[in-house]
């Protein structure tokens, strides 16, 4: 499966970075590109905020997916690509429909198969597995098998303890490596500073689709 982040592309770059383009097409072109649905071809293709896709970008999109050929840009040969798509955003895609700024007919394609993951802090329960999961990864990573969490840290970064929640652990997971006192040499340690981290998205999005995958 290829992932490509579309937030991370620049907008006046997406179209060839997606779907390809040729030497001399546009300033910078120096040589062909074969774009990622190419590369894709017969697989999995993980479009990750597909919400900052342009419009150019989503029309490509929509025909790849109702199984039409695309024009790499500066082509005039059509590509056929064979593509199974997920698509995921944290943006509201119907807000988008309706200001304009996603096509309905892409959202509907996209939306074959929908799945809604909520934010952590509507997930309260999850959040001792979680601590749980990365203390045992990060006691192994720093050879601290006997390490443990102090009974306070879990209900500090529980929903109900205000704004300061538990933030994505997806995108944290990496916290926990510069918490000061679980790098301290007690074997029981607290991990407050948890109660700092940012709130998660709250409207995540996640499709899939394809053109006979």
């Amino acid at each position: 499966m290829l992932s490509v982040n579309c937030a991370a592309i620049p907008r006046d770059l997406m179209e060839s970075q997606l779907f390809g383009h040729k030497k001399g097409s546009f300033t910078g072109a120096d040589s062909d590109h074969v774009g990622w649905f190419q590369q894709a071809h017969t697989g999995t293709l993980f479009l990750d905020e597909v919400g900052e896709m342009t419009l150019e970008g989503q029309a490509k999109l929509l025909r790849i997916l109702e199984g039409h050929p695309f024009l790499p840009v500066g082509s005039t040969k059509e590509v056929n690509a064979d593509v199974r798509v997920i698509a995921a955003t944290n943006k509201d895609l119907t807000e988008f429909v309706r200001e304009g700024r996603f096509r309905e007919d892409l959202y509907y394609r996209l939306s074959v198969f929908e799945l809604y993951i909520p934010p952590l802090r509507e997930r309260g329960g999850d959040i001792e597995r979680l601590v749980d999961h990365f203390l045992e990864h990060f006691a192994r990573t720093h050879g601290r098998p006997s390490m443990t969490l102090a009974p306070t840290p879990v209900p500090s970064c529980s929903p109900t303890s205000g704004p300061a929640t538990c933030g994505n652990c997806g995108t944290r997971s990496t916290a926990p490596s510069s918490w000061p006192k679980v790098a301290s040499s007690s074997p029981t340690t607290s991990a407050s500073g948890m109660s700092a981290l940012p709130k998660a998205s709250s409207k995540p999005f996640a499709s899939t689709s394809g053109n006979g995958s």
